[in-house]
């Protein structure tokens, strides 16, 4: 075996990506990896001292929007340090509400950069 794939819930990732790690084994994680700094820190500093590397998925990378969102871009989208996303694309808000993490509903931006209908 040389990759571990972890799906989990949150909670568990850091202890599964740690225990893979010190075995050199490279980890794959669904996004998040962790729920906390001190979390995050523990893989990192377990990365260091293993062989392996630890990689984090994010599925929503790969959906057109993303992708039509980049091929726009261009040679620009190398020079964007920090990109934030203040919407959910497609029926995935109907979840998030359900997740109990009640999302910040964001308004500071103008009526004229919302979407004409309602996704």
């Amino acid at each position: 075996m040389d990759v571990v794939l972890v799906c989990n819930a949150t909670a568990f990732d850091p202890m599964h990506a740690i225990l893979a790690l010190q075995q050199n084994k490279h980890v794959l994680v669904e996004k998040l990896l962790a729920l906390c700094a001190r979390d995050y820190d523990a893989i990192a500093v377990v990365e260091h001292t293993s062989t392996a590397r630890v990689l984090v998925g994010y599925m929503r990378r790969y959906i057109a929007a993303f992708l039509d969102a980049t091929a726009e871009l261009g040679d620009v989208k190398s020079q964007i340090q920090y990109v934030r996303v203040r919407d959910i694309i497609g029926p995935n808000s109907v979840f998030v509400d359900q997740s109990g993490t009640f999302p910040v509903r964001f308004t500071d931006f103008p009526p004229s950069s919302r979407p004409r209908t309602p996704i």
